[in-house]
């Protein structure tokens, strides 16, 4: 990582107290604890997988800690928001998503604003882990319901419908890490946290996939501390999914971890005509990207890498009403994660790299620019 001056959005952040939170990035996490110990009340975070301290730090320290030669970079902490458009209680909406009898040996991590008690998820067995990473409860909640509906799409089974509005892979084991509170907005640090987590007990539980639909502003110039995660965990060996984002039409929009070009990136599809229609013909005529989908190109990156049905996706609600839909790229990218952890339960072997392969591969062309739609269509 080369040396380089501080971000000058980190000075932009600054409180009327003269605080900035921000992301140190340093050569080595342990041996660059001695030299941040002066400065150890500030530190309230520790990323070692990204050899990073989160930090809360007076302004005019931040040019002192920039000179420690432990220190690669100091990136600003950056606001995430769902990737969520519109929300309808409308149980006629298009239903995408597929279920079948496939019993799954991948489990999967949904990093987002938590799980609500839904009998989908809970009967006839208990498969989900729940960790809090905002409040510290013990027992499954979810104060925004974005997090549910992500993780209805990737593994619901359906259960108060009658299977009818089942997930991807309804029998996959679900770590629910809420890292994102009840606004629908975080920050870096509790996402950071939950990757750190993901990255930490990836074998123990066999986690293979995480699904992120969610995005913040990427950091300009340096080092972003999203991608960084989102790259570690990548190499780490699990695949990572993520949200383009909600900034559409115009282009130079995907927001982050999106942004980094070895994780997947999707971007949102809507159908021209009735469901009933989607199989038919030439589907090239038949889908259109809405305008809300974020577009490329991600720096010198094409992205996204694909498009998948983002509109009126029926997923569980935290109302009395059981289910409701969902509009947006944040109900995308669970139909791509779910299929992901699908291919690696019948396929263990494959890297990262090579279920991206398999995926691109099995996309449907679309006549459109490469920075909207990237390699096509994916449909499970």
């Amino acid at each position: 990582m080369q040396k380089r001056k501080i971000d000058p959005i980190v000075r932009l952040n600054a409180s009327t107290e003269g605080q900035t939170k921000c992301v140190i990035f340093v050569d080595e996490i342990n041996k660059a604890r001695a030299s941040l110990e002066p400065y150890a009340n500030t530190i309230v975070g520790k990323y070692p997988f990204i050899n990073a301290f989160g930090a809360l730090l007076n302004i005019h320290s931040l040019s002192d800690i920039s000179k420690f030669p432990c220190v690669k970079a100091i990136a600003p902490h950056t606001t995430v928001t769902t990737c969520l458009k519109a929300q309808n209680i409308n149980l006629t909406s298009s239903k995408i998503v597929v279920s079948d009898a496939f019993q799954s040996q991948a489990s999967i991590a949904v990093i987002d604003t938590g799980l609500l008690a839904h009998l989908d998820f809970f009967i006839p067995r208990m498969r989900v882990h729940f960790i809090d990473f905002i409040n510290g409860q013990k027992i499954c909640y979810d104060d925004n319901g974005h997090g549910t509906a992500v993780s209805s799409i990737l593994c619901s089974n359906g259960l108060l419908s009658g299977g009818v509005n089942a997930g991807i892979i309804p029998t996959a084991r679900l770590f629910a890490l809420k890292a994102i509170g009840g606004t629908g907005e975080g920050g870096a640090f509790a996402i950071l946290e939950a990757m750190q987590w993901i990255f930490d007990n990836a074998e123990k539980y066999n986690i293979r996939v995480v699904c992120m639909s969610f995005g913040s502003d990427p950091v300009k110039s340096g080092v972003d501390p999203l991608s960084s995660g989102a790259e570690a965990l990548w190499k780490k060996g699990i695949v990572v999914v993520a949200s383009a984002g909600n900034d559409g039409p115009e282009f130079n929009t995907i927001k982050s971890p999106g942004i980094n070009p070895y994780i997947i990136t999707v971007g949102g599809a809507e159908f021209k005509n009735d469901e009933e229609d989607y199989e038919k013909a030439d589907m090239a005529t038949k889908v259109k990207v809405p305008d809300f989908s974020s577009r490329g190109p991600a720096g010198n990156f094409s992205k996204p890498d694909l498009i998948a049905p983002a509109v009126d996706i029926v997923t569980a609600s935290i109302c009395n009403n059981y289910y409701t839909s969902h509009t947006g790229t944040s109900m995308a990218a669970p139909i791509v994660a779910g299929f992901c952890a699908k291919l690696l339960s019948e396929n263990p072997n494959y890297t990262p790299n090579k279920v991206k392969e398999v995926l691109l591969n099995s996309c449907i062309p679309i006549q459109e620019n490469e920075f909207t739609v990237g390699r096509g269509l994916f449909l499970p």
